[in-house]
């Protein structure tokens, strides 16, 4: 009879997840990810192909967390006080429990890998459109409260896609005071808008 497996692949692509966040795809060796996740070299092959593979469930992983944090934006009904929670939530998970920040995974492997590695592009790209048309969503709701003109939706939908995917970068390595200030100013900013 062939053995069951005794791990669940979520729970491994979650402990690969923060590996491949702090250290990067390229940095990461099939050797941390063996310590990280505590399965045996030839285990991570068998159920995951390669370490592109359990790189590739990883970030289905941190996307499933991320389709958690658009959900208010995509059906909330409070306008831009939905896009300012959307800031507080973000900032959760920019920083960890040891007070470091690590940005946002998608974001770092966009860098990284998006100028050589097609695949990332892709993800990276339909990433990117989630996150527009999302804010597209809440600023439309936001125009329906009668709290900005609708003719402005776009653009600042395209200003806010823009200032989270900056944060997302200068944020990596920062001390949480600096991500909260920018945070901040970003409410501030969203804040302003209404009429």
């Amino acid at each position: 009879m062939p053995r069951t497996r005794a791990f669940k692949p979520t729970e491994v692509a979650e402990k690969a997840m923060n590996v491949f966040w702090r250290q990067g795809y390229e940095a990461t060796s099939v050797e941390d990810l063996v310590e990280a996740t505590g399965l045996s070299r030839s285990s991570i092959y068998q159920a995951f192909g390669s370490k592109q593979g359990l790189f590739d469930a990883s970030l289905e992983r941190y996307l499933q967390g991320v389709t958690q944090l658009l959900a208010p934006l995509q059906g909330g009904t409070g306008g831009l006080d939905d896009v300012v929670a959307f800031f507080g939530a973000w900032r959760q998970l920019l920083v960890d429990e040891s007070g470091a920040s690590l940005g946002c995974l998608m974001v770092n492997s966009i860098a990284e890998l998006a100028a050589t590695q097609p695949w990332v592009r892709e993800i990276g790209d339909s990433y990117q459109v989630r996150l527009r048309d999302s804010f597209v969503r809440a600023l439309a709701v936001a125009s329906d409260r009668g709290e900005i003109p609708a003719d402005t939706i776009s653009r600042r939908a395209d200003v806010l896609s823009w200032l989270m995917m900056g944060l997302f970068i200068a944020a990596r390595g920062q001390p949480p005071k600096v991500i909260d200030a920018c945070i901040e100013e970003a409410v501030a900013e969203v804040a302003s808008w209404r009429q």
